[in-house]
């Protein structure tokens, strides 16, 4: 099921689509590691399957999964949070030519100028991928403007998690109504969002972030001073999450034939973009 932010119905939510390698959109379907839902749909599909982006260096994926490099500053990753980056890349190119659009424009156009997914879950679904060449063509379909009634900021922060929950002080997960600081209360966080007083400076509810300023010793230990993160250790086993499961950084994704010779020949990244 998709869960926070993704559920929010004013926001582009994306899924991963799998191109099988091909420089067409006829063989591609819907990842099968995609949150679906039967309440809301993702808005649109994007490659999300052996993405190139940069390298961690020494992180977990980059000392298991070696295979995946791509020379020394690279890494070929899979899921919807690559696909997310194709499409956040895709709208930055959609606005240096139609700078006037809304982000509801966007949106709208975006899923408008789609091309369908024919083959198996997505085609059920009616999900559309990305094409960013009919996405600088297509007309503001007249329904643009989102009219869903806005939240108000008062949920529940457990129920935002979606039960993913990071892992820290000896293992225990961080859940309930806490942050890392301790209780937090979403009325309070609204009233202040709305005032506009939530964040001051580098204090966010009342509590030290960040400095102040990003001078030019913003990225000095002082900035980020242990006082930051006083609710405990954030070591190694911290970040934990059962979601990133190895079957999602498998062999079957990281096949060179996925990635090159396609995404950079494909009419979504035509030469004309750049002109």
């Amino acid at each position: 099921m998709l869960t926070n932010p993704a559920y929010d119905p004013y926001v582009l939510s994306v899924g991963s689509a799998s191109t099988k390698g091909t420089a067409t959109y006829a063989d591609d379907e819907l990842s099968t590691f995609s949150s679906v839902s039967a309440t809301h749909n993702v808005d649109l599909l994007a490659p999300g399957e052996s993405i190139v982006s940069l390298r961690d260096p020494g992180s977990y994926i980059d000392n298991t999964y070696q295979s995946a490099r791509v020379g020394d500053r690279l890494f070929k990753g899979s899921g919807s949070s690559q696909a997310t980056a194709v499409v956040s890349a895709a709208v930055a190119l959609l606005l240096q030519k139609r700078p006037t659009l809304t982000a509801d424009q966007v949106k709208a156009v975006l899923k408008a100028s789609a091309t369908p997914i024919t083959k198996g879950l997505g085609a059920t679904m009616k999900l559309g991928e990305l094409n960013l060449t009919a996405a600088l063509k297509a007309s503001v379909p007249a329904t643009a403007t989102q009219t869903f009634f806005p939240a108000a900021g008062t949920g529940s922060l457990d129920i935002a998690r979606g039960g993913s929950y990071v892992l820290r002080d000896q293992g225990l997960p961080l859940l309930g109504e806490y942050d890392l600081y301790g209780p937090f209360s979403s009325s309070l966080w609204a009233r202040d969002s709305a005032n506009l007083t939530a964040w001051s400076g580098g204090v966010w509810m009342g509590r030290r972030m960040a400095g102040d300023g990003w001078t030019g010793s913003s990225w000095a230990s002082k900035t980020w001073a242990s006082a930051t993160w006083s609710g405990g250790p954030w070591g190694a086993p911290t970040w934990v999450d059962g979601n990133w499961s190895g079957r999602y950084w498998s062999g079957r994704y990281w096949s060179s034939t996925n990635w090159v010779g396609r995404y950079w020949s494909r009419d979504i990244w035509a030469t004309a973009i750049w002109g």
